[in-house]
């Protein structure tokens, strides 16, 4: 791992991955008398939409399972109930335990989506049927395109090996967890994958895909709080990604 801050040795058979979304999550335990997935959708898209971030709202399918099988079913427990689409790529999602904030395929950068979160995350706490928020993380999706059946050992700071055979070309899924700091880091990578997105508008492509998720796991009292774990993960996040490729690419 590289200190922050130290230049990074340029290797130039590694190449840089496209960021195809960056997800910034609270996980909260919510109040058993009032479900937040029956109130936060209508709120945050009323007050989104007067922001002008937000323009449509779609229900996703889980909202018709019945909310005690939810809550005892933990598959089911964080998934969105609701879903709000915006300009750019911007995405929020929303359920009784989880609240995100996305872009897809238009990441301009951390400032750019730290503001947002802050804004959604601020505008939700208002509401006051979160509870304990339990966790609070950051996730990189990364996309290093190739085509399908190719050579993709080298799109990576990383080898593979199964007894004296080299993973080169091969199907692959390997997925590991250890922590930097107060941060969990979940990775998992996919070799000759085929990546798409939920949004119509947006392509995916083919190639070597990085699912990074970079995870706080405390009690948070306030927005600063969350902030400052969001913050935190990202730092984390970026020296992560940046020794994953071994050259200094898009993430920011």
């Amino acid at each position: 791992m590289a200190k922050r801050g130290a230049p990074l040795r340029m290797n130039e058979n590694i190449r840089t991955g496209h960021v195809f979304e960056v997800l910034c999550e609270v996980r909260f335990a919510g109040l058993s008398a009032i479900p937040a997935g029956a109130i936060l959708p209508g709120f945050l898209f009323t007050q989104l939409q007067l922001e002008g971030m937000i323009s449509k709202i779609e229900a996703q399918p889980q909202v018709a399972i019945p909310l005690a099988m939810r809550e005892k079913d933990t598959n089911l427990r964080y998934l969105a109930t609701h879903r709000m689409t915006g300009d750019a790529g911007l995405l929020v999602a929303v359920g009784d335990h989880s609240l995100s904030v996305s872009v897809v395929d238009a990441y301009a950068g951390w400032p750019d989506l730290q503001t947002k979160a802050k804004v959604v995350f601020s505008k939700a706490l208002e509401v006051g049927a979160i509870g304990d928020i339990e966790r609070v993380s950051v996730k990189y999706l990364n996309l290093f395109r190739a085509d399908l059946g190719g050579d993709q050992s080298c799109l990576i700071n990383a080898a593979f090996r199964v007894g004296s055979r080299t993973i080169t070309s091969e199907p692959l899924t390997v997925r590991t967890e250890f922590k930097i700091g107060s941060v969990t880091t979940v990775v998992q990578i996919t070799a000759q994958a085929t990546l798409n997105s939920t949004l119509a508008s947006v392509t995916g492509g083919t190639g070597l895909v990085a699912d990074l998720d970079f995870i706080v796991i405390k009690p948070h009292s306030g927005i600063e709080e969350i902030m400052k774990s969001l913050n935190d993960a990202h730092e984390i996040a970026l020296e992560f990604y940046n020794d994953l490729t071994a050259v200094q690419g898009e993430a920011k």
